[in-house]
């Protein structure tokens, strides 16, 4: 009787440890898991960083483009004006 109850309780220690172990070793995938994914989402805000950085710089030379398109057109208008002034004069 004290035979069936020590193989009891070894079984019971080993099915213990073995879950115990199985714990282990899926916290662990887990854990590698989320840190591979804090890796990626890192890498991501950094792509996303430059990528904003570059918009950035791509809005601030189209802003600048457009100021020099706006003044070169109104010197452009002024010049047509005075030139129609000075051939309307001339008629």
């Amino acid at each position: 009787m004290i035979e069936g109850w020590l193989w009891l309780g070894v079984v019971g220690l080993s099915a213990g440890a073995i879950a115990f172990i199985g714990y282990l070793l899926w916290y662990d995938r887990t854990n590698s898991r989320i840190l591979r994914l804090e890796s990626e989402i890192a890498q991501v805000r950094i792509r996303v960083e430059d990528k904003e950085k570059k918009l950035g710089e791509i809005f601030a030379a189209l802003t600048s483009l457009q100021r020099t398109t706006e003044e070169r057109l109104h010197r452009l208008q002024e010049r047509i004006d005075e030139f129609l002034a000075s051939a309307g004069g001339r008629q």
